[in-house]
């Protein structure tokens, strides 16, 4: 009898280790949501409800040893991060859009932010975006490789996108006068700025594309019991209110910083 008690708890203690080790977690610069901080530290709003879900699956694994460690965040390229997503399992990653045609490719484990897609341009240029056909008489649209909005455009015929690897450099393409407009969220595009000491009154919102809202996601070849115990960890902190207790902070922390005090929606922050 005893040693079937020991074979059994060997065996849930295996299984709970696996479970909380056997992820990748990756995500992209995309400030403030998460970013690489002065100190080289991953950081940002949706890092924070990463790693309050890690100590929640720590917490509920109570065979793990005290020094278990967080999974390191990995920062990635958007169009390599959507490759390791689409090719591996067991694959956390953050954030992405969730739209009809991305519905089936990944496990959808919690909604942590909405945000808008806007179209910015040079305040003294003549540019006028009427509908989303205004767009595609320009001579080039700004986005990055990868990136939600680049994939809705080209589902939708766009042939005139001038892609790049990160948002920092679509920003220097607007500014330098290499694309006539760019598409960011309006919370990204003044991380952008600030970060090279400018302010907002340097672009123009012409146009608002569409919305869309912000998951947290498992690749699709991911271990349901893996999935699991993160669908639950993002269940957890939403149900005892970490979740918005962490949105309530970074609410104030973006008005400090950027001067704009966003919306908190169902708990999440709208960017």
């Amino acid at each position: 009898m005893k040693l079937i008690l020991f074979f059994a708890t060997l065996t849930l203690w295996a299984s709970s280790s696996v479970a909380v080790q056997r992820v990748r977690i990756i995500t992209v610069e995309e400030a403030p949501a998460n970013y690489l901080n002065s100190s080289g530290q991953a950081d940002g709003y949706v890092t924070e409800i990463i790693n309050a879900m890690q100590l929640n699956i720590q917490s509920q694994s109570n065979l793990l040893t005290e020094n278990q460690q967080a999974v390191a965040i990995e920062f990635v390229p958007e169009a390599r991060s959507l490759s390791i997503l689409q090719s591996d399992k067991n694959v956390v990653m953050f954030s992405i859009s969730k739209t009809k045609s991305r519905q089936n490719q990944y496990l959808w484990i919690g909604k942590v932010m909405k945000k808008a897609w806007q179209v910015y341009s040079l305040p003294d240029t003549q540019i006028e975006i009427s509908d989303i056909n205004s767009l595609r008489q320009l001579d080039a649209i700004g986005v990055v490789r990868g990136d939600i909005r680049e994939e809705w455009l080209i589902e939708k015929g766009f042939s005139n996108l001038q892609s790049v690897t990160h948002h920092a450099q679509n920003l220097q393409m607007l500014l330098r006068g290499r694309v006539p407009v760019i598409i960011h969220e309006p919370l990204g595009i003044l991380s952008n700025l600030q970060a090279i000491d400018q302010g907002i009154e340097i672009v123009k919102p012409t146009y608002l594309l569409n919305t869309s809202s912000v998951y947290i996601v498992m690749s699709a070849s991911s271990d349901p019991e893996i999935f699991n115990q993160w669908r639950n960890a993002y269940l957890s902190i939403k149900q005892d209110g970490t979740l918005k207790e962490i949105s309530l902070k970074w609410q104030s922390k973006i008005y400090a910083e950027l001067s704009v005090l966003p919306e908190i929606k169902d708990d999440v922050l709208v960017f």
